[in-house]
């Protein structure tokens, strides 16, 4: 187990995240919980039992957003915006990603290792925050 474990996890779940329309910020507290709760009973059916693991990734992406948000890292928010965000949860397809985090930092003017820093950073936040979710008591 490296630090890169959950890194797929994390991409996944940005993208879930997505894919619910939870990332447009004009949206309460109580409309992101409802939309969570009712992917979460959709999925059940499906998952057989791990709908509380998806409740765990969205709240850990939606405290993750949070965070940075708090501590003043706008740019960590841009880039996860602009290469997670804008497909609006489909998959990416093959080099997708890469070609996104390129066309950011062209128009933010920085180099493509500065975006890959920053997502990183974002990644490592959602790790903590979720390997802590994980390790609280039920």
């Amino acid at each position: 187990m490296g630090i890169y474990m959950y890194d797929n996890i994390a991409v996944n779940s940005f993208f879930s995240y997505a894919r619910l329309g939870l990332e447009r910020q004009q949206l309460s507290n109580i409309e992101m919980y409802k939309r969570i709760i009712v992917c979460c009973s959709r999925c059940s059916d499906r998952n057989n039992g791990d709908e509380m693991e998806t409740v765990k990734r969205l709240f850990a992406v939606y405290d993750t957003l949070r965070l940075l948000n708090y501590a003043g890292r706008k740019d960590e928010l841009r880039a996860i915006y602009a290469i997670y965000f804008a497909t609006h949860g489909r998959k990416p397809r093959k080099n997708e990603i890469h070609l996104r985090a390129l066309h950011h930092a062209f128009e933010r003017n920085c180099d493509i290792r500065t975006v890959y820093r920053r997502l990183n950073y974002s990644k490592r936040l959602f790790n903590s925050i979720y390997s802590f979710k994980n390790t609280e008591c039920p």
